[in-house]
Formats: structure tokens, C-alpha cells, sequence
């Protein structure tokens, strides 16, 4: 596989160009909402869990207070048979939070799939994988 390097306008010829940095989580969490907008397989319930944006410390304590627990993942999945299924988005190599860890192990000793995916397409392919997504999508 090859990897797309940035050029500079103002360096020789000669250049290996730079990697470039990881898309903003978000962007990429939109980019998986879209694509479960269009191409959620049939019988497939999800969501995404907004949990760990910056808010301030009033609102903060609202959710705390009725009830939201840290560690959850972003994205939420019932297949058809009821079965619960968990994504995890994180930019580049970010590791997850201690919560995280300990949500992904406690879903691990229940048989619940946990995966968490570091770039649109490995998010995509775990999706195919569980059957969430539709083959192909409409254009």
C-alpha cells in the first residue's frame, strides 16, 4: 500500500514529502454517520453516543448527574438478532481512556464485539465485517 506524502512548493526537488497528520476524529465520525445513513443494512439499529465532547463544567455536571457514564464507545449497533455491537473511533495511535479500557474488557467478558477502528476505512471494514452495511451503496 502505498502512502500519500504533502509535497512542498518550497523545497527541492529531491523531497520524501511529509505524512499527513490523521483526520480530525470528528470529521471521521461524521464520515461513518454518513455512511450508516446510506448504507445501514437492513434490520440494523445504531447510534452515536456523544459523550466525550468538551462542554462546560455546568453542563458537565447535568449529564453526570442524570446518569452518563464515561468509557462508553461512539458508536452504538444492534444487529437484527439483538446482539449488541460496539465501534470506538480514535485518531491516529490515541490510545483509549482508562473508562475505555474498562468498558472494552467488561464487553469482552460478555461476548459483545468491541473494535476500535483508527481511520474511516478500517471503521468501514469492521462494518462490513458485522454485516451493518449494505455491499454496495446507492450513489
Amino acid at each position: 500500500m502505498m502512502v500519500e506524502r504533502q509535497l512542498s512548493l518550497f523545497k527541492g526537488k529531491r523531497q520524501k514529502g511529509t505524512k499527513p497528520k490523521p483526520a480530525l476524529e470528528f470529521k471521521t465520525h461524521v464520515a461513518v454517520a454518513d455512511t450508516l445513513t446510506l448504507g445501514c443494512a437492513p434490520g440494523w439499529l445504531w447510534t452515536h453516543f456523544p459523550a466525550g465532547e468538551l462542554r462546560d463544567k455546568v453542563t458537565a455536571s447535568r449529564l453526570k448527574r442524570m446518569g452518563l457514564k464515561a468509557g462508553w464507545p461512539d458508536f452504538l449497533l444492534v444487529d437484527p438478532e439483538g446482539h449488541f455491537h460496539c465501534l470506538e473511533l480514535k485518531r491516529g495511535n490515541n490510545p483509549l481512556t482508562e473508562a475505555q479500557s474498562a468498558f472494552r474488557d467488561e464487553m469482552g467478558r460478555r461476548g459483545v464485539p468491541y473494535v476500535v477502528a483508527r481511520s474511516y476505512d478500517a471503521a468501514i471494514d469492521q462494518l462490513r465485517d458485522w454485516g451493518a452495511l449494505r455491499l454496495r451503496i446507492a450513489a
